[in-house]
Parts: C-alpha cells; sequence; structure tokens
C-alpha cells in the first residue's frame, strides 16, 4: 500500500473516531445527571459499598442531583428513580420499552436462577410462566381455592409459637414455606424438627437477594470475568455461584419429583415452566411474606398502640373463640391498615429488581438510552414524605378517610408489565399470619440477660430482598386466649411429613454444601496465614 492511500485511510480512521468520541459525550451530556466518571470505568467509584443498603447509598445521590439520576460503568448505564411521576412515565406508560431484565452474569449464568420469572426477558417463556402463576394464584377466585389449605397450615404457626416463642421470626419463613408447598405439591412438611426441604429453600433465598442486588458483582461489569478459573485470586464469587446453582437445582427438581402424582399444576406440558413456576413461588411467597412479618414484629415492639388497636378490633368483629379467617379480613379495617403499613415501612425489596430498555426512551428531555438499567427506588417512593406523612412512622391511620393515603402495594409488587405475578399469595399470606399473631400473642420488646428492655433498632440488611436487622422481641400468649390455645392443640395434632420421601436427596445436597464452605473457610485461613506471614517477612526487612 503507498502512502498516498494510507493517509486517506488514516484519515477515515481517525475521523471515525472523532466521531464515535462526539457522539458518546453527546449521549452522554443527554442522560440524566450524575456524578462525573473517571476515563474508561466511568462510575466505578460511585457504586454501593458492599454489606450496606444499597438504597441509602442512591438516596444520597438523589439528594445532590435530583430525583432521577444516572451512573455509567465501563459502557453499562443505570438510571436510579426517586420520583413517582417519572416511574409511571417510564415503567408504566412506556412499559413496551421497558420491560426487559439486566444480564446479570452472577445471577443468571453463574447460580442458575435464569429460570426465575424475576430473571427473564419479556418473551414467550416468561409469558408461559406468568400465565401458569397467574392460574394458579393470580385471581381472588383461585386463592379462594387455596384459603382453607392456608388456613390449616397457618395453625401450626400457633402451635410452633407457643413451643418456642423465640423463634417466631423463623416459623413466618417455615409456615410460608409450608404453605407454598401444600399448595402446590401436597408436601407436609416435618413439623417435629428441622424440616430438610423447607431448610433448603432458605438455604436458596438466602443467596437469591445478593445475587440480584444491582451493580454489586464484577463479573456483572465485566463478564469475561465468568471464563477465569477459579481457584484465581479474586474468583471466590465462582465458588460461591457454584454451591447457590446446586441449590438452586436440588430446590427446583426435588419437590417436583415428589409431587408427580399432584393434580394441581401437572396439566401443563413444560415441566420446566412447572418446576420454575414452584421456585418462583417460593422466592415471591415465603420470602418476602416472611420480611415483612418481621418489620411487623419490629414495629409491635415500638407501637404498643398499634398493637392494641389492632387486637381490639379483632376480639371485636371475630370473638375471642375462635381464630380469625380470610372471609373476616373485609371485617377488620384497621388490620388491613396494619397490613399495608407492614409492606410500606420497610419493603421488601428496597430497590425493585432493575428493568431493562429495548429502546430509547425520552423522558423530560433526559436520554434513558437502549440497554439501560432502570432501577425504581421502592422506599423512597413509600417514604415520599410529599406523599406520606410522617414516613418513619408506623402508623396504619394514615390510610384511613381522613388522611387517605395511597395503598403501598401498587409500588411494593413492581410496576408495568413486571408486576409479581404472585401477589396476591403473597398479600394473603401476610394478612393470615400476622392476624394469627395479633388473635393470640403479644408482642413486646426484647429482654436482656438481666430481665430488662432492650430498645428496638430499625435497620435494613443489604440485597434485593431486605430484612429487618437484630429483632429484639418478646412474645407471650394473651390473657383470657388460654382457652382457645388449648382448643387449637387439642384439634390439629402433628401431621406425619412427607420429609422422608426427599430426606436422602436432600442430605447429600446439603452435605456437599457443608463439604464446600468448610474448604472455603479453610482457604480464606490460609490466605490470611499467607499474608500474616508475608506482613512478618516485610516487618523484618524494614527492621534489618
Amino acid at each position: 500500500m503507498t502512502s498516498n492511500s494510507v493517509i486517506p485511510a488514516l484519515l477515515v480512521l481517525l475521523c471515525l473516531v472523532v466521531y464515535h468520541e462526539y457522539q458518546r459525550r453527546r449521549e452522554r451530556s443527554r442522560l440524566p445527571p450524575g456524578p462525573k466518571g473517571l476515563p474508561i470505568v466511568g462510575n466505578i467509584r460511585d457504586l454501593p459499598p458492599r454489606g450496606k443498603p444499597e438504597y441509602v447509598h442512591w438516596m444520597k445521590l438523589m439528594q445532590r442531583f435530583g430525583p432521577v439520576t444516572s451512573v455509567t460503568v465501563l459502557g453499562q448505564t443505570a438510571v436510579i428513580i426517586h420520583d413517582r411521576q417519572a416511574t409511571n412515565a417510564i415503567l408504566e406508560k412506556s412499559s413496551k420499552r421497558s420491560s426487559g431484565r439486566p444480564d446479570l452474569q452472577f445471577a443468571h449464568r453463574l447460580c442458575g436462577f435464569e429460570g426465575m420469572v424475576s430473571a427473564m426477558q419479556f418473551d414467550h417463556d416468561l409469558i408461559k410462566q406468568r400465565r401458569m402463576m397467574h392460574q394458579q394464584m393470580g385471581t381472588k377466585s383461585s386463592m379462594m381455592r387455596h384459603h382453607k389449605t392456608m388456613e390449616r397450615e397457618a395453625k401450626t404457626l400457633v402451635l410452633r409459637t407457643l413451643r418456642e416463642p423465640e423463634k417466631l421470626l423463623q416459623h413466618f419463613k417455615v409456615v410460608m414455606g409450608a404453605i407454598i408447598l401444600k399448595v402446590l405439591y401436597g408436601y407436609t412438611i416435618d413439623q417435629q424438627e428441622d424440616d430438610r426441604l423447607v431448610r433448603l429453600i432458605g438455604l436458596m433465598m438466602d443467596d437469591f437477594g445478593p445475587a440480584f442486588a444491582a451493580l454489586t458483582w464484577a463479573v456483572d461489569l465485566v463478564p469475561a470475568l465468568r471464563h477465569l478459573p477459579s481457584w484465581m485470586p479474586g474468583m471466590g464469587f465462582k465458588r460461591k455461584a457454584a454451591r447457590t446453582k446446586r441449590l438452586v437445582g436440588a430446590v427446583v427438581n426435588i419437590p417436583y419429583s415428589k409431587g408427580e402424582q399432584e393434580d394441581e399444576m401437572l396439566a401443563a406440558d413444560d415441566v420446566d415452566a412447572i418446576k420454575y413456576s414452584a421456585a418462583n413461588l417460593f422466592a415471591g411467597g415465603a420470602d418476602t411474606s416472611s420480611s415483612s412479618l418481621s418489620s411487623f414484629v419490629l414495629a409491635m415492639t415500638m407501637y404498643p398502640d398499634v398493637q392494641r388497636k389492632a387486637q381490639k378490633e379483632i376480639d371485636d368483629v371475630v370473638g375471642r373463640d375462635r381464630l380469625p379467617r380470610f372471609d373476616d379480613r373485609r371485617n377488620l379495617p384497621y388490620v388491613e391498615a396494619v397490613v399495608m403499613e407492614a409492606h410500606r415501612w420497610m419493603p421488601v425489596a428496597p430497590l425493585a429488581t432493575a428493568h431493562r430498555t429495548s429502546e430509547d426512551i425520552i423522558y423530560n428531555d433526559y436520554l434513558i438510552p437502549n440497554g439501560a438499567q432502570i432501577i425504581p427506588s421502592a422506599w423512597w417512593l413509600t417514604h415520599d414524605p410529599q406523599t406520606y406523612r410522617d414516613p418513619d412512622e408506623f402508623d396504619p391511620d394514615r390510610y384511613g378517610p381522613r388522611r387517605d393515603e395511597p395503598d403501598p402495594r401498587s409500588i411494593i409488587f413492581g410496576f408495568g408489565r413486571r408486576r409479581c405475578p404472585g401477589q396476591m399469595f403473597g398479600d394473603d399470606g401476610l394478612y393470615l399470619l400476622l392476624v394469627h399473631v395479633l388473635s393470640l400473642f403479644d408482642i413486646g420488646k426484647g429482654l436482656d440477660d438481666e430481665g430488662g428492655e432492650m430498645e428496638p433498632v430499625v435497620e435494613a440488611s443489604p440485597g434485593l430482598i431486605s430484612y429487618p436487622v437484630n429483632v429484639r422481641y418478646s412474645v407471650r400468649p394473651r390473657e383470657g386466649k388460654e382457652h382457645l390455645l388449648r382448643a387449637i392443640e387439642a384439634e390439629n395434632p402433628w401431621q406425619e411429613s412427607d420429609a422422608r420421601f426427599v430426606r436422602e436427596e436432600i442430605d447429600l445436597v446439603l452435605q456437599q454444601q457443608q463439604q464446600q464452605q468448610q474448604q472455603q473457610q479453610q482457604q480464606q485461613q490460609q490466605q490470611q496465614q499467607q499474608q500474616q506471614q508475608q506482613q512478618q517477612q516485610q516487618q523484618q526487612q524494614q527492621q534489618q
């Protein structure tokens, strides 16, 4: 090639580079405001710190830049929304263009959550799963088919709480899991000891929320990292993901293998859709409801007047000789307000699962580019003082006719086409267990070793699904309810469990999990010892 032909080619290449940089800067200038990023890596220093609630970090950006902000990391743009009007415009009115999901390398490909409704793109497979879940428990009529089963299972909460009141928060998880397994598969959990299947589901859900936390895993920002061997430094996430993937596979397959003979969900021809529909209900029902119930317990330790007012309404409407039922709900408006406030006060998902755009969206002259993540702050939307007066207070009266503040369930269960298909199940489960506890028990502040009351602390855990941290509480039966408690014990003997059918399979999985954890702990100890030795050697060299 002659110099005469090289020079024009270089000029063309230079023009293309300049044009690309111009377009990039022009696009960046049209994004919602946000902190200035570094060259190439962008806003990598502006991501949430590990171990802290992510919503707190993004609220600081809102205070600096306004209700619609953006960050860009390694070319990936995320738009964080702290405004109800913007949420409606982008996720509701523009739902055709904003119903995708980010391709999360860690949660989807490495951990195996890609078949979950919350992870799937809006395509035929997702529509199939949502349709199945809707038919099973997405309408009032379909839920009514399950109410008697749910009421029977909920009585085990009473029995467990009588036996071990200090484990009330654990009982919520167990009983919600038991309800789902009974409704979907006819599976009766072990009521005498720790049920292995419920434990397995709990272990999976412990990993679920952190796996989906937006912009927290390096492999989501640099997908090529997933191809590196797991023994390399910094690849601990791959070992963690391998353990999670084994749990996901077990939770998806083992209940189905036991429940093949059941009639309800097995008419569908797509077995994978059936399996994952059940796993989705574990995620969307058991974990989220138990999170809201934990927040409810914390609130009762702080607001005893709310507890007494709800208990009085139950006694006046239901009486003191039976448990509340689903058909009492319409006659318990204050209890219903307590349910709504339990949803709002500490949202289960303070940052809703991220959406992804499939086309450019223009909002208030801002460009939200194709492929951007959209992260609505459910925490702020349920704590905006322009919408909710004194938002940090647990106050069910805010939904009464005098104030008529909006029902938070329009926020809590998601937006647009990604609204949770199991919301009725989750809300019904929350009501049922909450009203059982209020009917029969008094919740008070936790006690220290000397019998003194401990002041409650309001703190949320990080991750997609958030729990109140270190809830201290005490539980005792209400006065005048002894006869009802005795009757419940007499009428509800412990049922024979189906755990024997799955014990060997689950024990093998749990054993493998334990072995891997021990190996990882040993590796961490070895790394710490090596670091200490290196530090000692450096100190010795400096002294010499």
